[in-house]
């Protein structure tokens, strides 16, 4: 179980390297000279991101920062980590880091090119330190071999660069070469006369397990026009071993054209049901559509009848008290007159 290291100094270390001034003045006096030419400690920046790992979780030791390099849009980062005890492993430890640091760059800006980190180590113990300075020297008795290809080019095997005779030159590796360079064969028939001697050949030399293996993967790429000729050439060529696995191939085809044939079917179905929902729901709202605008021109309708029957309803009232008074007009003039 990882011990978690806690350490009462690194928060003070880290907080005074915060200190955009004091970090600096740093860098300034400990960068080697080669370093601080092609840097400009002006645009010295701190990252917050921390790259410890679980065992040191506690720990608040590593401070990373960015600075412009060679007056270009490239940066180096800067991991300076607090140590007040000696860790055998740091040079382990920074390596990660390293790496974190530049995958975290490398997603943030996917067109740049990768930053160089440089680390430092600021060791605050008393005793001598002792730990190895450079992550070769972990290798132990490897360490000469593990420098020589340390950081080197890796090697590329392009299998469709290699000649099918250089492949059929070894027997077992040559095969899985084969298998994989014709995985996309388009002449079948002439890819299976290379193929079924060979896994005789092997299987004759104690390899029926990986001409079995060969087989199920040749299958998986098998299109249904070609089954039946994959199986002629199989009962041809093959042993009577090999024929049987053939046969529970062929039963896989079965297998495998019900389950892509019920797969279609479903798929279909779910476009029936799909398009048919999508369709009810359509005429559902050319319905509703219809219905609003239905109910619009009737309540139209009703509200201009209304209107209608407001203003006759008017008028005959209007026309009754235009009768009365001048009843009432006749009347009063019939009785001045009397009165006369």
């Amino acid at each position: 179980m990882s011990k978690i290291i806690h350490q009462p100094n690194d928060k003070f270390f880290k907080q005074s390297m915060a200190n955009i001034k004091v970090a600096q003045e740093f860098f300034a006096t400990q960068l080697p000279a080669e370093i601080l030419q092609k840097i400009d400690l002006a645009t010295l920046k701190l990252q917050k991101n921390t790259f410890i790992d679980k065992a040191y979780r506690g720990n608040e030791a590593d401070v990373v920062y960015t600075v412009k390099l060679d007056d270009t849009l490239a940066y180096l980062y800067l991991l300076c980590e607090h140590q007040s005890t000696v860790d055998p492993n740091i040079a382990w430890r920074l390596l990660v880091y390293t790496v974190q640091i530049i995958e975290q760059h490398r997603k943030q800006f996917p067109k740049e090119p990768l930053p160089i980190v440089y680390p430092l180590v600021v060791y605050t113990g008393k005793k001598l330190w002792d730990a190895p300075l450079d992550v070769i020297e972990l290798f132990g008795a490897q360490q000469a071999l593990a420098r020589e290809l340390w950081l080197r080019s890796y090697q590329l095997i392009d299998i469709h660069r290699i000649k099918d005779e250089e492949l059929r030159q070894h027997l077992w590796s040559g095969l899985v070469g084969f298998v994989l360079k014709y995985q996309n064969v388009r002449n079948l028939a002439e890819y299976l006369q290379i193929l079924f001697p060979w896994l005789y050949e092997i299987e004759h030399d104690q390899g029926i397990d990986l001409s079995k293996h060969v087989l199920h993967y040749v299958v998986d790429g098998i299109q249904a026009d070609d089954q039946a000729l994959f199986l002629a050439k199989a009962n041809e060529y093959l042993s009577s071993a090999l024929r049987g696995e053939t046969m529970t191939l062929a039963q896989q085809f079965e297998k495998t054209g019900f389950e892509k044939g019920l797969k279609e079917a479903k798929t279909l179905a779910q476009q029936f049901e799909k398009t048919g929902f999508e369709k009810g729901l359509k005429e559902a709202k050319t319905l509703a559509q219809q219905f609003e605008k239905t109910g619009f021109e009737k309540g139209l309708k009703e509200a201009k009848t209304l209107a209608q029957q407001f203003e006759k309803t008017g008028f005959e009232k209007g026309l009754k008290e235009v009768k009365t008074l001048a009843q009432q007009f006749e009347k009063t003039g019939f009785e001045k007159g009397l009165k006369e």
